[in-house]
């Protein structure tokens, strides 16, 4: 018993004297070179830190930069097809307007040979006779028609009656009034040139707005032909007598850069040649 309590006593002293130095003496002390070399790793840990830091936000530059680029490249893209649409319809236009003027010329041209054609015809059958005016010495004179221009032109004499005075605006039908003026100037005309080659000339402005379907020069020469028939139902003039022509835009008196000069380009003329007609039996 007295064994057993001395190793007690022992055991506890011992224990004692381990909790004493523990208090007194840490366990470990690193070396000064190890503590240099636990700052050397801690600033290599912290520049690594920092490094990584950097390109993270050199990252996030370089994704702001790719979508500004990706959203400037849609742009372009929506721009080049906008471009490309207005190309292809200006492309349709020139198509359109080169028609056009492909139609108003074979027009132009069937109508100067169904004219040529006429006149050849009645040569032939000898039921009319064109007499050119310097084997007669015929000096045309310009009448006066008040209210109305008419006024000479190298050879011809020009009787000028404005559009709007005719027709209303965009129609190839005469107004109700046009037949009043139509008749004054066939009179005169019938009286004055009783033998003389006339043509019904329709004119209108460039650029104007015409009807659907319809080209300029098939516009005026559907309102000549509208004064052709009023003239030739009145039997002042004879049918040989006239030719009726449309020419469009193509020959503007005015210049159409103002809109009083367009109006004054929408017009009909009846044109008075030297030729004569006469009929034979």
């Amino acid at each position: 018993m007295r064994v057993g309590w001395q190793l007690l006593t022992l055991m506890v002293v011992t224990l004692l004297a381990v909790a004493g130095c523990h208090q007194t003496q840490p366990l470990f002390v690193p070396s000064a070179q190890q503590q240099a070399q636990l700052e050397q790793v801690r600033q290599q840990q912290l520049a690594a830190a920092q490094q990584q830091q950097g390109l993270q936000s050199a990252t996030a530059s370089m994704d702001r930069i790719n979508q500004e680029k990706e959203r400037l490249l849609a742009t372009s893209r929506q721009d080049v097809q906008r471009l490309e649409a207005h190309v292809a319809a200006l492309s349709n236009k020139l198509k359109e307007t080169a028609g056009d003027l492909v139609r108003e010329r074979n027009d132009k041209l069937a109508l100067q040979k169904k004219y040529e054609d006429m006149v050849a015809s009645n040569r032939r059958t000898g039921s009319v006779a064109i007499t050119s005016n310097s084997s007669h010495g015929i000096d045309l004179v310009a009448v006066e028609i008040r209210g109305v221009d008419v006024r000479r032109d190298g050879d011809v004499i020009r009787v000028t009656l404005p559009a709007r005075e005719l027709f209303t605006p965009g129609a190839t039908q005469l107004s109700p009034g046009a037949g009043n003026l139509l008749d004054t100037v066939t009179i005169e005309l019938a009286r004055a040139y009783p033998r003389q080659l006339i043509g019904v000339e329709g004119h209108c402005d460039a650029g104007g707005t015409l009807p659907a379907g319809i080209n300029a020069q098939q516009f005026t020469t559907s309102r000549a032909m509208a004064v052709y028939n009023h003239c030739l139902g009145r039997g002042q003039l004879r049918a040989e007598q006239l030719h009726v022509a449309g020419y469009g835009g193509n020959n503007p008196v005015y210049s159409n850069a103002t809109p009083a000069g367009r109006e004054a380009n929408q017009r009909i003329e009846l044109v008075v040649y030297p030729e004569t007609v006469r009929a034979t039996r």
